[in-house]
């Protein structure tokens, strides 16, 4: 568990690292469709920051979510994993 304190540093710190990874990525793809990879950090740089700010964000989350699980159904595991509340 990350202290609560470190919570949000730790989402930046996070959220930077998919930015990098994001632009390394590019850098790698293709230039007519920058990939698979590209795409699902390009949306998970954006929904971390979701987790930020006492904005209620959930619905746009997993909307984004849903939208990203449509482009690629074999990681639905994601939105299962999102819409289960039991841990496992």
């Amino acid at each position: 568990m990350i202290a609560h304190d470190k919570r949000e540093p730790g989402f930046r710190a996070l959220h930077s690292l998919l930015i990098y990874a994001r632009h390394e990525v590019a850098l790698l793809a293709e230039e007519d469709g920058q990939g698979v990879a590209y795409r699902i950090l390009d949306y998970a740089e954006y929904m971390m920051l979701m987790f930020l700010g006492p904005e209620e964000k959930t619905k746009l989350f997993r909307d984004n979510l849903q939208d990203l699980i449509s482009w690629y159904p074999e990681a639905g595991g994601a939105l299962d994993f999102f819409d289960n509340s039991e841990q496992p």
